[in-house]
């Protein structure tokens, strides 16, 4: 049996601070010799580059009422000889293919992008979607969500349960309980209608 004075807390922080102490001690005197032979760093020249007048002297060519460079002239001289894609034009070739379905390639005609240039727009866009909204959307249902979605006259048809993980915690029977009932009677599980359940 142990004592009761190795169960104290204050006997036990006492002895770990010794121990800590130590420790320290060993190290400092370990490696404090190695700290004194770093050569000492020099301190940066500060020069005096007037850059408030660079700002004022950039606006005033280029920006203010009274330029004193054409627009031309600006584009000229930071290489800016082309005018690139618009926002519209990536964001609609993004929903475009993710909306129909389609490759890369059958948006070039209408939105004059490359098949590369969709690619990177779609990642882009996806990307985009689900850092605003993936907190909210690419989480668990909750019983809320799932009363929700039972609500009489909502579209509740899910078609993609063989690429879905969404009801892999239903098929496993650790969904979150909903209470609803049709017809009198009351259920207590989630109940889905998907596509091919319908005779032909």
């Amino acid at each position: 049996m142990t004592s009761s004075s190795h169960n104290n807390p204050d006997d036990f922080d006492q002895y770990f601070d010794q121990c800590f102490d130590q420790t320290f001690e060993n190290l400092v005197v370990a490696y404090g010799g190695q700290e004194e032979e770093r050569p000492e760093r020099k301190k940066r020249v500060y020069i005096e580059r007037n850059r408030e007048a660079g700002h004022i002297r950039l606006w005033n060519d280029y920006f203010s009422e009274t330029q004193t460079y054409p627009e031309n002239f600006f584009r000229r001289r930071f290489r800016m000889n082309r005018l690139g894609l618009s926002t519209l034009q990536k964001c609609t070739v993004a929903i475009r293919v993710l909306a129909y379905d389609t490759a890369a390639d059958t948006v070039d005609e209408y939105l004059r992008l490359g098949e590369t240039t969709t690619r990177a727009c779609v990642e882009k866009f996806v990307e985009g979607i689900i850092n605003l909204f993936g907190d909210e959307y690419l989480r668990r249902p909750t019983p809320a969500d799932l009363q929700r979605l039972l609500d009489i006259g909502t579209l509740n048809d899910i078609n993609v349960l063989d690429r879905s993980f969404v009801f892999d915690d239903i098929i496993n029977g650790q969904a979150p309980q909903v209470t609803y009932s049709v017809n009198g009677r009351e259920y207590q599980l989630a109940y889905y209608l998907t596509d091919g359940i319908y005779p032909k």
